[in-house]
């Protein structure tokens, strides 16, 4: 991911539970506390398995740590976040966030993030790299020409079904 990042020469800061602070910088970032990432780091991009240790890693704490202006990216489980936390911190508007996931895998018609101006969601789909990224995008349109037709959305997820699909 790093030398994707290399021709733009973005300053990478990284913490890391597991990786040690010689193979951060052998890989061409710099390590940092987590608190440091947070206050200093003009995009914050989640990447972290949900685990037992990793729940609510991002607490409200490290979330009021976030510069005003920058762009918090959460591609990895929505379980690391504590989500209230970031709602509120969301709606003082000092921040915008890219959530591809979310404590619920199907986010609450009634959540607050749907309306959020400085809150971009997607699908779930940020790890997608090949063939799939196709059938995504035409499976997407399909289920944008059904609701605009006010047809059911063939590729709508039961929620009764998350559990055992994901």
């Amino acid at each position: 991911l790093l030398t994707l990042l290399e021709p733009f020469g973005f300053d990478v800061q990284v913490w890391s539970s597991w990786m040690g602070d010689d193979e951060i910088r052998a890989r061409g970032a710099r390590p940092v506390d987590l608190a440091c990432l947070m206050s200093t780091s003009d995009v914050v991009s989640v990447h972290a398995a949900s685990t037992p240790a990793t729940a609510g890693l991002v607490s409200a704490d490290l979330l009021a740590l976030i510069k005003p202006g920058a762009t918090f990216i959460n591609t990895s489980r929505g379980a690391v976040v504590d989500e209230a936390a970031l709602i509120r911190e969301l709606a003082t508007g000092r921040f915008d966030a890219v959530l591809d996931v979310t404590c619920d895998e199907v986010l609450s018609p009634d959540s607050p993030l749907w309306d959020m101006p400085n809150v971009t969601l997607t699908p779930h789909w940020a790890g997608s790299l090949g063939r799939e990224l196709h059938r995504l995008g035409h499976g997407a349109v399909i289920d944008v020409e059904a609701c605009l037709a006010l047809r059911p959305m063939p590729g709508r997820l039961d929620p009764a079904l998350v559990d055992v699909i994901a």
